[in-house]
């Protein structure tokens, strides 16, 4: 399937939408796979946007009440020794010194991943009040409308 766009000048452009080819015995092609849910809440009377996309190996969450990005944190579930499991975070980009961002990302990947436990979290917060009560409703509004 090709889309053309308008023509502009001598210039022509088209794009592909991606499918995955019916030769492979898959029937008719099918679209991208990832799941996506964009919403809003009011936080502590702060308007929050929300999107959460699921890739097949990771979980991307972004929240903001101040039209940004924010600090950029990842979390990864290991298997210990034994059969444990522990959760690794990494502030990627951001605030370095918010022991509460990372608890969140830690506290959400353990909800998100609670059925799949290969699939990490990539998690991006720009709140205007990252206090523990803001952080509790982000979480449970995330877990609420999680894909």
């Amino acid at each position: 399937m090709t889309w053309r766009p308008e023509e502009k000048g001598t210039l022509k452009t088209s794009y592909r939408v991606p499918t995955l080819p019916s030769s492979l015995g898959m029937g008719p092609p099918l679209p991208f796979p990832v799941k996506t849910r964009q919403f809003n809440e009011d936080i502590k009377g702060i308007k929050t946007d929300f999107l959460v996309s699921r890739y097949e190996d990771y979980t991307a969450v972004m929240v903001t009440q101040i039209g940004k990005m924010g600090t950029i944190l990842q979390a990864k579930k290991e298997e210990t020794y034994g059969g444990a499991s522990t959760y690794t975070v990494n502030t990627l980009f951001g605030k370095r010194d918010e022991p509460l961002l990372e608890a969140c990302a830690r506290q959400l990947a353990e909800k998100l991943s609670a059925g799949d436990s290969s699939r990490a979290l990539l998690l991006s917060l720009g709140l205007r009040d990252p206090s523990p009560e803001s952080v509790r409703e982000v979480l449970n509004a995330i877990v609420e409308n999680a894909v």
